[in-house]
């Protein structure tokens, strides 16, 4: 019976503990699967969300090519004021001149220029100021940026981890003690 119990709770625990991070994305589309711009708010005509054999993962990426000003691809993402998250992305420039600019409730985290034509993930963590946080991108492209995969995943507490630890301790010290 021990044993049994024993083997439930770890199982629990292993499966538990193996969920893959991305499927707690809080991004709506952050893959522009959808092949539009759902979830997204767009400031500019030239950005768009087209099939392309330049999309980093699955068929689609958002292309944000406007010339003249600065155009902004924004989305207000639910979270808890206080927790850390980590924004992930994955950026490349078709070419020419360029400007990529990452923001964070109005904070930019990121300013680049000239950045090259090969896919590159850019990561940074936060902490959330506000139960809904607005991420935007901004840019200005000779010939357009190219973004995909943008996912916001909450950041795994020490006290979580602890418990975790803790738990698995407990299971190995009650195997040891069902064998004596």
């Amino acid at each position: 019976m021990r044993k049994s119990i024993f083997t439930a709770i770890l199982v629990l625990v292993v499966t538990l503990s193996t969920v893959p991070v991305h499927a707690m994305n809080m991004v709506e589309n952050g893959g522009f699967e959808s092949g539009n711009l759902t979830g997204w708010v767009a400031n500019d005509i030239g950005i768009s969300v087209h099939p392309t054999m330049w999309a980093y993962d699955g068929s689609y990426a958002a292309e944000i090519s406007p010339h003249e000003n600065l155009g902004t691809l924004k989305q207000l993402i639910p979270t808890e004021t206080g927790k850390a998250y980590e924004l992930s992305y994955y950026l490349r420039s078709a070419g020419g001149a360029n400007e990529f600019i990452t923001s964070i409730d109005g904070n930019k985290y990121m300013d680049l220029h000239n950045f090259g034509q090969d896919y590159t993930n850019y990561s940074f963590t936060f902490s959330a100021i506000s139960p809904l946080t607005e991420l935007a991108f901004a840019s200005q492209q000779e010939f357009g940026a190219f973004l995909d995969n943008v996912t916001v995943t909450p950041v795994p507490e020490p006290a979580t981890l602890l418990l975790l630890g803790a738990g698995l301790f407990g299971a190995s010290f009650m195997k040891r003690r069902i064998k004596s």
